[in-house]
């Protein structure tokens, strides 16, 4: 399972910037395109009524102005357990929701 600060690095690496916050900030500082993310729990796989593995269960939200981007094809070909949750249209900005089981 992934740290907080693994998964801060990985998505860092995912957007090329350092506009990665870990779940919302209270001002309206952040810098677009930006990828907020917060930790929503464990998957837990059970055998012989044990767990045996323990994923961390993360939703993230990419929110960006302008439509032409990439990240989507990126996490859909980097993250086997990423799935699209749906997209909001807020204040301007497109806000792409997304959980990850790393």
């Amino acid at each position: 399972m992934m740290t907080r600060l693994e998964m801060k690095s990985f998505l860092e690496g995912l957007l090329g910037n350092s506009n990665v916050y870990f779940q919302a900030p209270s001002n309206t500082g952040m810098h677009y395109p930006c990828i907020v993310y917060e930790f929503a729990g464990f998957n837990i796989d059970h055998a012989d009524n044990k767990p045996y593995l323990v994923t961390g269960h993360w939703e993230i939200t990419h929110i960006y102005k302008s439509i032409n981007n990439d990240l989507k094809e990126k996490l859909a070909l980097e993250i086997p357990f990423c799935k699209f949750v749906r997209r909001d249209v807020v204040n301007g900005t497109y806000n792409d929701h997304y959980t990850i089981d790393k």
